[in-house]
């Protein structure tokens, strides 16, 4: 790869020399410009060893090996989920080391990746069992109530949270989302029965609900829906991410190759 770059970053000399040595010299005598202050300069930005595009615009992670010249060794990624805020931190240093098996191996291998999908699968699994907020969805309480035209779901779950916990949420407070099946009434505290009783008799409780910030996990006598959270948290990242692989391999039945610059 050293070769590569080296060659790339000659051949912008090239480039750079032909244009100041012909194109610009005539163009300045044209236009009657001093030849100092008529120079042109080819700006070598990065040089990327792999990258790996979507089937969608401006969603791409690329491994820059080369930076203005100076050696480095980091992503550039846009539109993928680990730049996003509104995923889970877990998820998204998982979805990394897929990225690392992607880009950053000699040769790509789907052993490899399936072993890694199945490793973080069943500790996903295990943390969302154990109500482990970094597996869970952040959500904010961005603004008044009376601002919203129709109250978004994540905000009745923080309200559901208010209801039957402790008054916690308002404008400005940040929380976890889970998808819960239910409570079992016979691990919650009495003021969590109290609370339902009062306030959800006859009614649907919320099949959501967002813990604080502050709190390091759920309670376990809340039912996580550990399909749902599974789902978002983990299988759908994955199928997001690994679709223009899944559809050459498996419905083209076309090799895949990676991009080098």
């Amino acid at each position: 790869m050293d070769d590569k770059i080296e060659l790339i970053l000659n051949e912008s000399r090239i480039i750079e020399n032909v244009c100041n040595e012909n194109f610009l010299e005539k163009f300045a005598e044209l236009h009657n410009i001093p030849k100092e202050f008529n120079k042109f300069s080819v700006k070598q930005e990065v040089i990327a060893q792999k990258g790996y595009f979507l089937d969608v615009k401006k969603h791409y992670g690329l491994w820059i090996v080369n930076k203005e010249g100076v050696p480095v060794s980091k992503y550039d990624i846009k539109g993928l989920i680990t730049q996003r805020s509104d995923y889970p931190d877990f998820t998204k240093k998982k979805i990394t080391e897929l990225l690392d098996l992607l880009l950053k191996e000699q040769k790509v291998s789907f052993t490899n990746i399936r072993k890694k999908i199945e490793e973080a699968e069943e500790k996903i699994n295990d943390k969302i069992l154990n109500g482990e907020k970094d597996i869970a969805r952040p959500v904010s309480f961005t603004k008044e109530l009376s601002s919203y035209k129709k109250i978004p779901s994540h905000i009745i779950s923080m309200q559901f949270w208010n209801d039957i916990e402790y008054e916690y949420f308002f404008p400005g407070t940040k929380g976890y989302l889970f998808n819960i099946l239910g409570i079992d009434e016979y691990k919650a505290p009495e003021k969590v029965k109290r609370n339902l009783a009062n306030k959800y008799l006859g009614k649907k409780i919320p099949d959501r609900i967002v813990l604080p910030y502050e709190e390091d996990k759920l309670p376990d006598y809340y039912n996580i829906d550990t399909t749902a959270m599974l789902e978002f948290s983990w299988r759908n990242r994955v199928s997001e991410l690994l679709k223009p692989l899944w559809e050459k391999i498996y419905r083209k039945n076309l090799a895949i190759s990676l991009t080098t610059f």
